[in-house]
């Protein structure tokens, strides 16, 4: 009966975990705190918004919109399901997707049960918040974490072919797999990368040659444009930003490579997820952006070697420091000697514990965000549209922005705009709206609105970096227009 029971599981078992992905995703609600908000907007209001130009003042993207197919691809869904549904679509084939990725590895490269194997693949997706952001970046964590699993050449170019048009630097991550292949030695696929490659070239090239080839650049000087700033997820994971700064991006991702290599050489891991680990090890170092992509695997290692401490633990007794722990809380418990049976049941039901309660606080944590998101009605208002609206600070009240009032225009725009910039003050004072780090002073803050010519200025509350003078801000053509929630708001007279 229980073999019998444990087959029809693994039949059935992909289409539960996408049917509990929709059921998760419905509870979720909105969760996009970033660029999935005008990702939204850019897909449901094209005959305003054809690029990030016209959302952003002084864009790094001008007329050329990147991610054209993402875009065509949520409105598609929105047409199928309505506008106000897609989020929850595009969540639940994420969720299902990390939870079909869970289950398959912990079942090749984990001695775990196989009720605790799907308990692991059901709940812990929700804790990689990245992949419900709403970005088309979720498919480049997807076809990382997959790529790496499959063996027939045929599924590798399906889903290469699946990726390619959705995400315009995906050479990236293709040259990155491509050097990993070298590093293998499977050098088959590695020309079978280079080929796929080419031919994502031609489609994005045709797309829009010349937008194509302006963003490519601009990506590739991205120290140059950002000077030295970071903002969130383009910062590095546990490498300070000085050394990041110093040595720059390229030469960082040489260095990691060689060491990458030199430890997997040296170490010739056995263990698939620790060998990946090293493997990946330079994009996880590298940016945060990379590191929440690939926490899904950091997750599976996690729980492996936890599983691998409790069986020392279980059968040796793992060494003289341990022995000494357990023999201690056996001699001086009130509960007496441990019983093994008990100590399988109480690490078991510890980490169920945890994860259960991870789940239930991401839950509550983005039912609270509904109501954030409600706090910014305001923007809808007519004195709102067509406006040149400035933020003091990039948060998600921005964002959301842009999806209720598409009409206006809006400043800061990213961590990788305004290369039209000629004032390097104008440019320090921008950076520093944006990372939220520096004091601004009244002067700079008043060039800045005036050479921008805003017509709006939002103060969140949550802005820790200016300190502005009402009578200061009357003298120089504004007047206050009302409090509202966390919310400031000054308008041009």
């Amino acid at each position: 009966m229980k073999n019998l029971l444990l087959k029809y599981i693994n039949i059935y078992i992909y289409f539960i975990f996408f049917i509990f992905g929709y059921f998760v995703a419905n509870l979720m609600g909105y969760t996009m705190l970033d660029d999935g908000w005008r990702h939204l907007s850019m897909a449901f209001n094209q005959d305003q918004l054809k690029s990030w130009g016209d959302v952003f003042i002084h864009s790094l993207y001008n007329e050329y919109d990147p991610w054209f197919m993402w875009h065509k691809l949520l409105y598609t869904i929105g047409l199928l399901v309505s506008e106000q549904y897609v989020h929850v679509i595009v969540n639940s084939f994420v969720y299902g997707a990390l939870s079909s990725w869970f289950f398959i590895v912990f079942n090749r490269y984990s001695e775990f049960h196989k009720y605790l194997i799907i308990f692991f693949s059901l709940f812990l997706p929700i804790i990689c918040v990245r992949y419900f952001s709403l970005r088309p970046d979720i498919l480049s964590g997807l076809f990382l974490l997959y790529f790496m699993l499959i063996k027939r050449k045929s599924l590798i170019i399906l889903i290469s072919i699946l990726y390619i048009p959705f995400y315009y630097v995906f050479w990236f991550y293709f040259g990155y797999l491509g050097i990993l292949k070298l590093f293998l030695k499977k050098y088959k696929d590695f020309i079978l990368l280079f080929v796929l490659g080419v031919i994502g070239l031609i489609f994005h090239l045709s797309y829009d040659f010349n937008g194509y080839i302006d963003i490519t650049k601009n990506i590739l000087n991205n120290d140059f444009l950002l000077q030295g700033h970071s903002v969130q997820e383009s910062r590095p994971f546990l490498i300070s930003m000085e050394i990041k700064n110093s040595l720059g991006s390229n030469f960082l991702l040489i260095f990691l490579l060689i060491l990458s290599y030199l430890i997997y050489n040296v170490f010739k891991p056995k263990n698939k997820i620790i060998e990946l680990i090293i493997l990946f090890m330079p994009l996880i170092f590298l940016q945060l952006r990379f590191y929440t992509l690939l926490y899904p695997l950091i997750l599976v290692l996690i729980l492996n070697l936890l599983h691998k401490f409790y069986t020392l633990i279980y059968e040796h007794n793992l060494n003289y420091a341990i022995s000494y722990i357990i023999n201690l809380i056996k001699e001086k418990s009130y509960f007496g000697n441990i019983n093994k049976k008990w100590l399988k049941i109480i690490s078991i039901s510890i980490i169920i514990l945890v994860i259960l309660l991870s789940f239930t606080n991401k839950i509550i944590s983005y039912k609270k965000y509904q109501k954030e998101i409600n706090n910014l009605n305001f923007i809808i208002e007519d004195e709102f549209k067509n406006k040149r609206i400035l933020y003091t600070i990039m948060d998600t009240s921005l964002y959301v922005s842009i999806y209720k009032n598409p009409t206006s225009k809006y400043i800061p725009s990213c961590s990788l705009g305004w290369i039209d910039y000629k004032n390097q003050n104008y440019k320090n004072t921008y950076f520093n709206l944006l990372t939220n780090s520096e004091n601004i002073t009244q002067k700079e803050f008043f060039d800045f609105v005036d050479f921008n010519k805003i017509e709006i200025i939002i103060i969140s509350r949550l802005s820790n970096n200016l300190v502005i003078n009402n009578e200061n801000i009357t003298k120089i053509g504004y007047k206050f227009h009302k409090l509202y929630k966390n919310y400031l708001i000054f308008i041009k007279k």
